[in-house]
């Protein structure tokens, strides 16, 4: 599927899905999100003295931000709900979907917090990652740019599905909810297919310029990948679950499979300071682009915290789906 033609965010807010346009880039221009009767009856709308009111649960992150928006009219409660108010309903209805339009904005802005992935720690690719590694650290001085502090951690390695911002606990279990819920999908396929592993291998650049390279990744797909069963089709169905959950921070289609192998935002300063700045990658297609990782197997997939790690090393689980074909 393209992304020439965007589609409206999905917003999971408060135990109901609404559809947001495309946000633009500043939030004073927040546009109305749809809001059908069935929404606004969803809402705690009330009346008193011919004005109107709606509170609206959201996690506590968004409270000091949207106090900074004074168009959106709206108040903090003793109870920590975000209360809107107007002198009509259709008036208070478009403020809701203005509101529902900026959370979605500030929500986009935001730096991703949790990710679905794949994990690829098999012995086999780690001890590939790091011999990998090993051949290009000896070659550093002919590979401008290249450090050891870019490189992933070999316990860490993994094929991202999708990114999401989860602010608080009723967010992050309806996104453990949503995983488990596709759960059905991925035995069935795995009934039919058999178990099935994925084959890791061959370099590429998230960019076309190979003097200036941010992300080197590795390849991933179905070790016997059909045009029935790919899995880059099992990976955007997952992603599209969640966007239609309205977890995911974006429209998620056609996600680019990688296993990281390094990426320049990891770059740390003599100092130890965090600085980017890119790799001239030329010699390392030159002489590593069909470099072959190994397999490992295709039974389970996590829902991670980015910035947290667990005992194994890998990164600390929100909650794992193991799948079986049994």
């Amino acid at each position: 599927m393209s992304r020439k033609t965007a589609r409206p965010i999905k917003m999971w807010i408060n135990g109901r899905i609404f559809t947001v346009p495309e946000p633009p880039k500043r939030l004073k221009q927040a546009q109305d999100c749809v809001m059908n009767e069935e929404q606004l009856e969803h809402l705690d709308i009330t009346q008193e003295l011919n004005r109107y009111s709606a509170k609206i649960k959201l996690p506590k992150w968004y409270h000091p931000r949207l106090s900074k928006i004074s168009e959106l009219s709206s108040s903090l409660a003793p109870d920590d709900t975000i209360v809107v108010e107007n002198d009509d309903k259709a008036s208070l209805a478009k403020a809701l979907g203005r509101l529902h339009s900026t959370v979605t904005q500030l929500r986009l802005k935001s730096a991703p917090l949790q990710f679905t992935c794949i994990p690829c720690t098999h012995p086999t690719i780690q001890k590939s990652f790091l011999y990998l590694r090993s051949q290009l650290l000896s070659m550093q001085d002919e590979i401008p740019g290249l450090d050891a502090s870019i490189f992933m951690s070999h316990l860490k390695l993994h094929v991202t599905i999708d990114v999401y911002s989860l602010f608080d606990e009723v967010e992050r279990a309806e996104a453990v909810k949503a995983l488990e819920e596709y759960r059905p999908t991925l035995e069935e396929l795995l009934q039919r297919t058999g178990p099935m592993s994925l084959d890791i291998g061959t370099l590429d650049c998230m960019n076309s310029n190979l003097k200036n390279v941010n992300v080197l990744y590795a390849n991933a797909r179905f070790r016997d990948e059909s045009q029935q069963v790919t899995l880059q089709a099992v990976v955007d169905g997952i992603a599209e679950h969640f966007y239609q959950r309205g977890l995911a921070r974006k429209d998620p289609r056609s996600i680019k499979l990688h296993m990281t192998v390094l990426n320049s935002k990891y770059r740390k300063s003599c100092k130890g300071k965090w600085t980017r700045h890119g790799v001239d990658a030329t010699k390392i297609m030159e002489r590593f682009k069909d470099f072959h990782f190994g397999h490992c197997s295709f039974d389970a997939v996590h829902l991670s915290h980015m910035s947290l790690r667990g005992s194994d090393g890998f990164y600390e689980p929100l909650a794992v789906m193991r799948l079986s074909t049994d």
